[in-house]
């Protein structure tokens, strides 16, 4: 359902930002420990060419051509 109703509004993004930050808080004060999602790095290929400096490495299966691969139930079988 991408693009339904245009673009979020900026004030959006901070209404979800303050509340993130209100949940974590509560947590916290509960005593759980809050694990917070992060920036995973999937980078284009392409990427290594336009920044060859960069510390860009290959994590595995998924550079293999989809031909090779199996999918079995969510599992990928080599």
């Amino acid at each position: 359902m991408a693009g339904v109703g245009g673009p979020l509004p900026l004030w959006w993004y901070d209404q979800q930002a303050a509340l993130n930050k209100r949940i974590v808080t509560a947590m916290r004060t509960l005593g759980i420990k809050t694990i917070l999602p992060g920036f995973q790095g999937n980078v284009p290929v392409a990427l290594k060419k336009v920044y060859p400096s960069a510390n860009i490495s290959n994590a595995g299966w998924y550079t293999q051509p989809a031909s090779t691969r199996q999918h079995t139930h969510g599992v990928v079988k080599q």
